[in-house]
């Protein structure tokens, strides 16, 4: 499944001006998810990374979707 993963360098940047959220280092976005959090085209291409994971190799931490390495 194709995943949107944040760089460190974008750690606790915010996604827009409008609202408080955030973004956390090496956190899964789906496309839905940046579709649906407003997020443009050149935000997508300076402050995250296209990997291909199986949704079965996430899990969550409080709220957030990351990579579970250990499997």
């Amino acid at each position: 499944m194709l995943f949107y993963k944040v760089n460190k360098e974008s750690d606790q940047k915010r996604t827009n001006n409008k609202n408080c959220d955030f973004l956390i280092a090496n956190e899964l976005y789906t496309e839905s998810e940046i579709v649906s959090a407003g997020i443009g085209y050149k935000f997508l291409r300076k402050n995250f990374t296209p990997v291909s994971i199986s949704k079965f190799r996430t899990y969550w931490f409080f709220g957030a979707r990351f990579e579970n390495k250990l499997s």
